[in-house]
């Protein structure tokens, strides 16, 4: 199981984001933050490290700030349809009316996702959007 270096030591971004999971999953949050603040500190922008501390952030009860990093996080990566659907999943969770255009933009990045057109289906369909919700179904159906 990864762990965080000795004071001094040094570990590539892999296992430094490897080991902040690591501590996510064991209910250690303020380790996880530990690590993915001295990745950020070395690597300004790194759209990993920020959308894993923005998801961190929105679990702990931050979540304007949680989602303020997830957007730096496809700021930085635009074309990176993994990182839409992962905000589009935060906004959903929050109820947030902008989930659909997260959603669309995921859809555009990578069409043959069928879950990720599902679930613009879904938000659509939420949002009282009837024809757009059964458009969205019909491109996930085929």
């Amino acid at each position: 199981m990864p762990e965080s270096p000795p004071p001094g030591a040094t570990m590539t971004l892999t296992d430094a984001l490897r080991a902040a999971a690591t501590h996510e999953q064991a209910g250690r949050p303020k380790e996880a933050e530990t690590i993915l603040l001295a990745v950020l500190q070395a690597i300004p922008g790194q759209p990993d490290a920020l959308q894993r501390l923005g998801l961190l952030r929105c679990q702990t009860g931050q979540a304007e700030e949680g989602l303020r990093l997830q957007r730096m996080a496809v700021a930085v990566l635009p074309d990176a349809g993994s990182l839409y659907t992962v905000l589009a999943s935060v906004l959903d969770g929050f109820d947030r009316a902008d989930a659909a255009e997260s959603w669309r933009r995921a859809v555009r990045l990578v069409p043959s996702n069928t879950a990720v057109r599902l679930r613009l289906s879904e938000r659509l369909a939420k949002g009282v959007r009837p024809r757009a919700a059964a458009a969205a179904a019909r491109g996930a159906a085929a």
